[in-house]
């Protein structure tokens, strides 16, 4: 028996950019059943960025350092992630993020 671990999209992708933070789907993540978050890193030039998150705007600064609740993401980079779904993200560079379940792949 296998178990389907694809990545399934619940809502529109939103784009994010430094210094903007922002919620997806208005923080109606929860209410879609969300519970992981498909990160693609769109800033030019393939460079890295940092993404943070954090509960409200306020407590989601840029990411200027490695640190708590923050990641790297490479150039051209997509990772998956898992944190509370009404979340904030916040950039140093640009980034892509849409709300689904699963994200080992697809």
């Amino acid at each position: 028996m296998s178990i389907d671990t694809t990545f399934q999209p619940k809502g529109a992708s939103q784009a994010i950019a430094s210094g903007a933070p922002a919620q997806l789907n208005g923080g109606q993540s929860g209410q879609l059943g969300v519970t992981t978050f498909r990160v693609v890193n769109t800033t030019a030039a393939s460079a890295t960025t940092r993404l943070s998150w954090g509960a409200s705007a306020a407590a989601t600064p840029v990411p200027a350092s490695p640190g708590p609740s923050n990641i790297l993401i490479p150039g051209n980079g997509v990772i998956y992630i898992e944190v509370p779904c009404n979340s904030f993200f916040n950039t140093s560079g640009n980034v892509d993020i849409i709300g689904g379940q699963g994200g080992v792949g697809g």
